[in-house]
C-alpha cells in the first residue's frame, strides 16, 4: 500500500480499492492477533471511505448510476468497519474465487 500512497491523488474508484485493501489487511491482522496494526488499518479504511463520500457530495456532475454505485460501496464499507470494530468481520465480502 505504500506504493499506492505515492500515486496520490487517487480517483474515487481507486480510493475505494485502497479502502478495501486496508479493510482486508485489518481482517488478516485480526486473524493473526496483531491488534495495533488492525486498528490502524481500520482507521485508514474508514478515513478513505469517508473521503469518498465527502468527495461525492461535492461532485454533482458524476453520472447518477456511477455515483450511486460508488456511494453504496463506500457506505457498505463504513458499515463493515463499524462491525469490525465490534469484532465482527464480514468474510462473505471476499470474492468466492
Amino acid at each position: 500500500m505504500p506504493l499506492i500512497s505515492k500515486c496520490e491523488p487517487l480517483g474515487l474508484w481507486e480510493r475505494l480499492e485502497k479502502a478495501d485493501m486496508h479493510y482486508f489487511t485489518a481482517m488478516c491482522c485480526n486473524r493473526l492477533g496483531v491488534v495495533a496494526i488492525e486498528r490502524a488499518q481500520l482507521n485508514e479504511s474508514d478515513a478513505d471511505y469517508t473521503r469518498i463520500l465527502a468527495e461525492l457530495s461535492k461532485r454533482g456532475w458524476l453520472r447518477r448510476k456511477q455515483s450511486t454505485r460508488l456511494r453504496s460501496s463506500a457506505t457498505k464499507g463504513q458499515q463493515r468497519i463499524a462491525d469490525a470494530r465490534k469484532g465482527i468481520y464480514d468474510f462473505n465480502w471476499l470474492p468466492a474465487d
